[in-house]
């Protein structure tokens, strides 16, 4: 593998590589070992390290320590000193999710991407046309609504889905008086016949990084906003409401900006 080919890793490689040289965690990388014990990941890191020094990525160094190939650190300082931060989830009725992962730094893009095999790593020439191709919200197309339920109620409604009781779902929903409209919205996103996106944008100044996120759901032309937040009784609330003007709208747009960098 070389730079223009890009490379091919496990999570738990990257990971790794990411522990060697920062702390805490590779922004747009789910940590698979953040449930493990100290043992679990020292021998899950110890697999890593003898298979990356089996791809060439990692090579001996000076006191029995280990160095990251040169060519490969140039691409993996973009990610790991990035200065912008671009990432998205996409999942369209009938195929699979779609997950990519930009990172900014010095003029240039790498792109982190979901392989059947593991991670793709590689330059980029930026996120222009993937952004562009997000969803936007026509003027004046989604009626002013703002509905919400609660996390619990949500686990209840998940369990009717799960076991083929759409309709129950759906007068659950209607007693909460979700509009119908909103309700289609929401549980063709649950089984995967609505669109729905989920954007995450992110600056770095020095070791601290801002990150805002924003999520939609597509139904018929209409974009609908999905968040979660916490109320006065410290319980868990999620909703839509309509998405002109909203946090996701914002975010696209500065995502453009940011993709003609």
């Amino acid at each position: 593998m070389n730079e223009n080919s890009g490379y091919l890793l496990k999570d738990i490689q990257l990971v790794y590589l990411y522990r060697m040289q920062k702390k805490g965690t590779l922004l747009g990388v789910s940590d698979p070992l953040r449930f493990s014990d100290d043992a679990e990941k020292a021998a899950a890191f110890a697999s890593a390290e003898e298979e990356l020094t089996g791809m060439g990525l990692l090579k001996p160094s000076f006191g029995g320590k280990v160095s990251v190939d040169p060519v490969f650190q140039s691409l993996f300082e973009v990610i790991t000193s990035f200065e912008y931060y671009i990432g998205y989830d996409l999942k369209k009725p009938g195929s699979d999710a779609l997950t990519s992962r930009y990172y900014y730094r010095n003029g240039t893009w790498a792109l982190i991407s979901d392989d059947e095999d593991g991670l793709s790593i590689c330059y980029s020439d930026g996120p222009g046309k993937e952004i562009a191709g997000l969803p936007s919200q026509a003027e004046g197309t989604a009626a002013e609504m703002d509905v919400s339920i609660t996390k619990r109620d949500l686990n209840d409604i998940l369990g009717l889905i799960r076991s083929g009781q759409r309709d129950e779902a759906v007068k659950s929903l209607s007693a909460l008086g979700w509009p119908d409209a909103c309700i289609a919205a929401f549980l063709d996103s649950l089984t995967g016949s609505a669109l729905f996106v989920s954007l995450t944008l992110a600056t770095r100044d020095g070791d601290n990084v801002s990150a805002d996120n924003a999520s939609v759901i597509e139904k018929d032309g209409v974009l609908y906003e999905f968040y979660q937040t916490v109320n006065e009784d410290d319980r868990t609330v999620i909703g839509l409401k309509a998405a002109g003007g909203g946090e996701y709208v914002r975010l696209k747009e500065v995502a453009g900006q940011w993709s003609t960098m």
